[in-house]
């Protein structure tokens, strides 16, 4: 409930093992963005053979970075709402 009404989660990113050099919102956000483009890498990486393949290449490029965009959009602005909470 705190994070969803105070945004109260900074304690999460206080790994420096898991979360290496990330102390505020916006170092979160370049770590994620960072985390974004290695998926993006991955996914474009990615060469389907079958026809199943191809409909799952598909839904990747159009789900999975948009929705990863918006997690870390949404987890940015929660930690902006909350300022002093790392």
């Amino acid at each position: 409930m705190a994070i969803a009404g105070r945004g109260d989660c900074g304690y999460v990113y206080r790994d420096p093992e898991r979360f290496p050099g990330v102390v505020d919102s916006a170092t979160f956000r370049l770590w994620a963005q960072g985390r974004l483009e290695a998926v993006r890498e991955g996914v474009e990486s990615f060469r389907p053979q079958t026809p199943a393949e191809h409909m799952d290449f598909g839904y990747m490029l159009d789900t999975l970075g948009r929705e990863l965009c918006t997690a870390v959009r949404l987890a940015v602005e929660l930690e902006r709402e909350s300022p002093g909470q790392w």
